[in-house]
């Protein structure tokens, strides 16, 4: 007489089953973790990227002050007015003009340049400014949005108005 004893054939579905939801469960906790990774790299990627054009931006800028505060061999006191971003893909930013040296490898070894930094992830962008013909104030850091940038006649100067 043949009994239940020997018969194993549910075991094995129900082995099955469990090695399938686990597999299953590996699977999606990866590809979670790895959107994850990838959204998180694709923002930084935004934020650098918007920094680094705002940056731009701002040093032609300061360079076109610099240029009409001392035309023609003369000096002229010159403001200018512009209206940058406020965020850089949704992080706040703040802009200073710093002395070069020591700031990123392959920068101008000399003058001035801007550093931007984005307050939400702590990233920072450095733009060289060229050669400047005015002195700098350097004790300055602006935030995003609409900056005034100055020239005095002997000093450049960018502030929030």
């Amino acid at each position: 007489m043949t009994g239940f004893r020997h018969d194993d054939r549910a075991v094995s579905i129900a082995l099955t089953h469990a090695l399938t939801l686990g597999i299953a469960t590996v699977l999606v906790a990866t590809l979670l973790v790895s959107a994850g990774v990838l959204l998180e790299d694709g923002t930084d990627r935004s934020v650098r990227e918007s920094l680094e054009t705002t940056g731009e931006r701002l040093a032609a800028d300061i360079l076109r002050v610099d240029g009409l505060g001392t035309a023609h061999g003369t000096t002229n006191e010159v403001t200018v007015t512009v209206d940058y971003p406020e965020t850089a893909a949704n992080s706040r930013y703040r802009v200073a003009i710093v002395d070069c040296n020591g700031l990123e490898a392959g920068l101008a070894t000399s003058g001035y340049c801007l550093d931007l930094i984005a307050q939400t992830t702590d990233q920072s962008v450095s733009v060289p400014l060229g050669e400047l013909e005015a002195a700098v104030d350097v004790d300055t850091s602006v935030r995003g949005g609409t900056i005034a940038i100055g020239h005095d006649g002997e000093t450049l100067t960018v502030w929030n108005p």
